[in-house]
């Protein structure tokens, strides 16, 4: 699993951003393993807790490891 730090004061950053569709920050997506950034899933918004960005990544996990 990666994680990305999006810095939209570089170009190139603010460029995956709008393909994501984020408009802004903070913002949580899930790109499935082999796809293109555009076919991202679980967008999420605004601050989160721990708990809540726990459950994005379990969930993300039992659906790519059911998948395989």
């Amino acid at each position: 699993m990666n994680f990305v730090i999006l810095d939209y004061d570089i170009d190139a950053d603010l460029d995956l951003a709008r393909e994501l569709e984020i408009p802004s920050h903070p913002a949580f997506t899930i790109v499935p393993p082999n796809s293109k950034p555009y076919d991202h899933i679980n967008h999420i918004f605004g601050p989160q807790s721990e708990e809540s960005l726990r459950k994005l990544l379990d969930d993300a996990i039992a659906q790519f490891v059911s998948a395989r």
